[in-house]
C-alpha cells in the first residue's frame, strides 16, 4: 500500500531520472564528441570522376580523285581503307547531284542530268563482293577484326549513250565515315 509519504519519495527519482535523460540528449545535439555520428555530418564527401578518349584512327585513300567516264562504260576505281578502333565502321556516299536514293551527274549549264548507279566493295573481297549504293544511305563495313586494312575498289555505271543534252556534266560524291 502506498501512502501520500511514499509517493513523494519516488517522485523526486523520477525527476532526476527524466532530467538526467534530457541532458544527455542535449549533450549529444550539441558536442559532437558525444554524437555518434557527427563527424558524418560535418564532412563533405568528394568525388572524382575519371574519363579518357583513345581515339581511332583512320585513312580513306581513293586511287584518284578526279575522273572522266564514257557512258556505258563501268569505271573502276580503286580505294584503301585502314582504321584501328574498337568499334564497327559505316560509310554513307552521297551525290551532290542525287535525287532520293538515285545518284545523278548534272549539267553544268542547264538543269539537265545523266542518271548512274555504283557498286561498292565494302568487305575489300574484290569485283565479287560489290553492293550497290544507295545514294545517302549508310552501309557498315565487312571484315572487321579490331580494325580495318581493306584495298577494294568501287564503280561507277553510267548508261548507255542515249541522247542527252550536249555538254559537261558533274558530280561530286562524299564519303562520310561514322564508327558505331
Amino acid at each position: 500500500m502506498f501512502t501520500v509519504q511514499s509517493r513523494k519519495k519516488h517522485l523526486p527519482s523520477r525527476k532526476k531520472i527524466f532530467g538526467l535523460l534530457a541532458l544527455v540528449l542535449c549533450a549529444t545535439m550539441c558536442f559532437p564528441a558525444f554524437n555518434l555520428y557527427a563527424a558524418e555530418t560535418l564532412l563533405d564527401t568528394d568525388y572524382l570522376y575519371l574519363n579518357t578518349v583513345i581515339p581511332s584512327t583512320s585513312e580513306f585513300t581513293l586511287a584518284e580523285t578526279a575522273a572522266t567516264i564514257t557512258l556505258g562504260t563501268p569505271y573502276p576505281i580503286g580505294y584503301t581503307f585502314t582504321h584501328t578502333g574498337d568499334q564497327t565502321v559505316y560509310l554513307t556516299i552521297t551525290s551532290t547531284n542525287g535525287l532520293g536514293s538515285q545518284m545523278r551527274l548534272k549539267h553544268l549549264e542547264v538543269n539537265a542530268h545523266i542518271p548512274y548507279s555504283m557498286t561498292f566493295d565494302y568487305d575489300g573481297a574484290g569485283p565479287a563482293g560489290q553492293s550497290p549504293v544507295v545514294n545517302a544511305a549508310q552501309a557498315s563495313f565487312g571484315g572487321y577484326d579490331n580494325g580495318y586494312d581493306l584495298q577494294g575498289t568501287f564503280v561507277i555505271v553510267t548508261p548507255a549513250a542515249e541522247i542527252y543534252l550536249a555538254g559537261d556534266y558533274q558530280d561530286t560524291i562524299t564519303f562520310t565515315f561514322t564508327g558505331l
